[in-house]
């Protein structure tokens, strides 16, 4: 979000933006509305801007929404992304950016929802519309929804019962997606931590993943969460071990209980799987004292990067 330019003329402004290479409509035609517009008292005399646009936003937002409904898909693209650019200070667009998630190009849906991310936690009034996205037959809009609903973030606690529906889609990924967006939320998406449990046994790894992570951050003391992910570090697949032991050793202290189950992957097959097992002992500093003498045996591990970590979690648990 950078202002690229801000060119005066004869008490006239004119403003690009820097993103996808939208300083002008992607089909080179003149814009219908958007004109050069009178630049601020202030701003005359200045020359100066604050924040994204400064004291030029309130002009150039009006007239960069009223292209939202422009009959041409790819003005519509152009504006949005150029609202994305301004942030915050577009929140007045979210209306009508929230009706264009229902655009019938999905360029336009993706850009509308990507610049309600980049407006920010000022944009949750467009969470019904992003959520419904996360069943939108495009995956890049997909992406660009779950983005904005993170973005969003606890401000988007109204969706949590919709976003829990969609943990239940049959297809795998928009599964995975609904759990990132929960995670994201945070705390307020506590009524979700049943449904997210379930998903600690689905078939695929990648949402085994996604759901341990988000049960991290939905519980309002994430140590709350280690009884459900010290299970996933005995997971038939290594990735889903390995992402097990980083969120046991990024909760730290707090998950000490996990202590015994982590010593015990160090013995793992899979020498990533070890890695992040003695990482997480020595995230967790003098309480996993009792793991010493396992991962000091580690050192004398036939893998180099094993070993560097070994010696690493050394010095966490020893303090120096």
């Amino acid at each position: 979000m950078k202002l690229l330019t801000c060119i005066l003329a004869m008490g006239l402004v004119s403003i690009a933006f820097v993103g996808r290479d939208i300083g002008a409509p992607p089909d080179g035609s003149t814009l219908p509305s958007l004109q050069t517009v009178p630049l601020p008292p202030a701003a005359q005399s200045t020359g100066a801007v604050g924040g994204p646009l400064g004291s030029t936003a309130h002009v150039v937002v009006p007239e960069l929404t009223k292209l939202l409904t422009d009959p041409r898909w790819k003005i519509r693209l152009w504006a949005a992304d150029s609202l994305g650019n301004v942030g915050p200070e577009a929140k007045e667009a979210v209306p009508v950016l929230s009706y264009l998630t229902n655009d019938g190009e999905p360029a336009v849906r993706q850009s509308a929802a990507a610049a309600l991310g980049r407006i920010g936690p000022a944009a949750e009034k467009a969470a019904p519309a992003l959520v419904a996205l996360l069943r939108d037959q495009t995956g890049a809009v997909r992406n660009a929804a779950v983005a904005a609903l993170i973005q969003i973030g606890p401000a988007a606690k109204a969706v949590v019962v919709e976003a829990t529906a969609v943990l239940d889609d049959p297809r795998w990924d928009v599964r995975r997606q609904a759990a990132d967006v929960l995670g994201g939320i945070g705390t307020p998406a506590q009524d979700a931590i049943p449904a997210l449990t379930k998903l600690l046994t689905d078939g695929e790894p990648l949402v085994r993943i996604a759901a341990a992570t988000a049960l991290t951050r939905v519980f309002p003391k994430p140590d709350a969460a280690v009884p459900l992910v010290v299970p996933l570090l005995r997971d038939a697949h290594p990735g889903v071990r390995v992402a097990a032991a980083e969120l046991l050793g990024g909760i730290g202290p707090a998950a000490k209980q996990s202590i015994p189950a982590l010593t015990e992957t160090l013995g793992d097959c899979e020498y990533g799987v070890r890695i992040a097992a003695v990482r997480a002992l020595g995230h967790m500093g003098p309480v996993a004292n009792g793991a010493f003498p396992t991962i000091a045996a580690l050192l004398r591990d036939d893998s180099a990067d094993v070993r560097t970590e070994a010696l690493a979690a050394i010095g966490g648990i020893k303090g120096r």
